[in-house]
């Protein structure tokens, strides 16, 4: 059972942490009011930290680089496979040119840091998409999250995205599929990113269960606005 004492406990400030292994771990930037406003993936390896994360503009790898990141480890990515991680971050950093938009349909990062999607949708991706496409591509499982779960609905004036997607991306993709760029958006939060490393041990995860444990998450954010001062 989820309480807030133990979520509070095991979501850490990225800059201010004791471990004693490697790990990987989803990563959320918060606010000054404690919101989630952008994730990431922490990579823990050999006592050096690392920040992975696509910023809108550039997918980046770096230290840490400031005390609003605060992270839970992926059960999914266990401490044995860290350095292969970090390898593959770094083809992936090469090779990643996304675009920004909420559109995820199950794609992935390939183990060369190639971006593949079976639905033929183009690299457009919001920051937690960006990681859940590198996490499926290195797990190489058949989702991380059921993504299905998050429709059109989970995005606020869709509509008004929706024409900017068909006035700009049609520039940039010339061979795009609008209408399977359209059946695919959905938005999947930073705090709902950070949720799922709590529930990883079983994949896929489902969205009831996310929602089940995230006003708790985003309750124990709030609490941790005071730690990155």
């Amino acid at each position: 059972m989820f309480t807030i004492v133990k979520i509070d406990e095991e979501i850490v400030q990225s800059e201010n942490f004791n471990s004693e292994g490697d790990f990987v771990a989803a990563a959320v930037k918060i606010t000054k009011e404690g919101e989630a406003e952008h994730a990431g993936i922490v990579i823990y390896y050999n006592k050096d930290c690392f920040l992975l994360h696509y910023n809108s503009v550039d997918v980046k790898i770096s230290g840490i680089p400031n005390k609003w990141y605060f992270h839970k480890p992926l059960q999914v990515i266990p401490p044995i496979f860290v350095a292969s991680f970090l390898s593959y971050c770094r083809k992936v950093v090469q090779k990643a040119n996304p675009e920004y938009g909420y559109v995820y349909g199950g794609s992935i990062y390939d183990q060369h840091g190639q971006f593949f999607s079976e639905k033929k949708i183009p690299e457009v991706m919001t920051c937690v998409g960006f990681c859940i496409n590198v996490v499926l591509g290195f797990i190489e499982a058949d989702e991380y999250i059921s993504y299905s779960d998050w429709t059109i609905a989970t995005l606020a004036d869709s509509d008004k995205y929706i024409a900017h997607y068909r006035n700009e991306f049609v520039k940039i993709f010339p061979d795009l599929d609008m209408e399977e760029l359209i059946k695919n958006i959905r938005r999947v939060k930073p705090s709902e990113f950070l949720t799922s490393a709590f529930l990883n041990s079983n994949l896929p995860i489902r969205k009831i269960a996310i929602d089940e444990i995230l006003d708790l998450v985003e309750a124990v954010l709030v609490l941790k606005k005071g730690e990155a001062v």
